[in-house]
Order: structure tokens, then sequence, then C-alpha cells
């Protein structure tokens, strides 16, 4: 699996190796690919103003360990907040992705996955 930074909204994406492969020469250079790759929602943000920019999407929050962002539900920001004591800053602070957690669970420490975050070899999420 190869990871993708969107340039428009800094949303990763993940893909194959050979998905990867036909980026890269359809881009010209690996260079050129990272510098001007854009997902589809930065494609339709660059295309419209009907797509609000990714700070202002609901219920944003970003992996304590990671440094990645996600968007979840109002349920479960409504429960992380309610096991916080009702302290959303605490609850925004200590949100783990599931990614991190399966990475802890099998015997990674935080300084491991951090790294594997900076090299880019950070397994996908897996979806239930």
């Amino acid at each position: 699996m190869k990871k993708l930074i969107c340039v428009k909204t800094g949303n990763w994406s993940y893909c194959t190796e050979s998905r990867y492969a036909k980026l890269v020469e359809k881009f010209g250079s690996e260079e050129n690919l990272r510098t001007q790759w854009m997902s589809r929602i930065g494609k339709k943000m660059s295309n419209s103003a009907e797509v609000a920019a990714p700070s202002e999407f609901k219920n944003k929050i970003r992996c304590s360990v990671t440094g990645q962002l996600y968007q979840i539900s109002d349920d479960r920001i409504g429960k992380m907040i309610a096991k916080a004591n009702g302290d959303e800053v605490a609850a925004r602070a200590s949100f783990i992705c599931r990614v991190a957690k399966r990475l802890m669970k099998a015997g990674k420490t935080v300084d491991e996955i951090k790294a594997m975050v900076a090299n880019g070899t950070l397994p996908a999420p897996v979806s239930k």
C-alpha cells in the first residue's frame, strides 16, 4: 500500500502498488504526483464553492497518535465527551484512531506508529 496526501485538503488516501505506478506514469514523476495529486473531495473543492473547506467539516477530529484527521458521527463524539465528563477538549485530545489502537494492541509503541506514519508504511484502515 502506498499513501498519497491531497494537496488541497491534506487528507490521506491509500492505493495499491499497481495503482500508484499508473499514477506516477500519468503525472510524469513521483515528485509531480506528490506535489499535484488531489483527492475526489479536493477536486470538488477546486471545481465548486459548494463543498466546505476541510476545517469546516462537522466533527472533524485529529488522532493523537498518528496526527490524521477523521470525520466521526455525532453519536460517537457525544459518547466521547460523556466519557470525558463533559470536557470536549479532553475528549478531542485523547482520540486515538482504530488503526493506531489495532497497532498498539499488537504491541507497537507510539513512537513506532509515528515512524510508520512518517515513512508512509501505516496500514490502511480496516472497515467493519
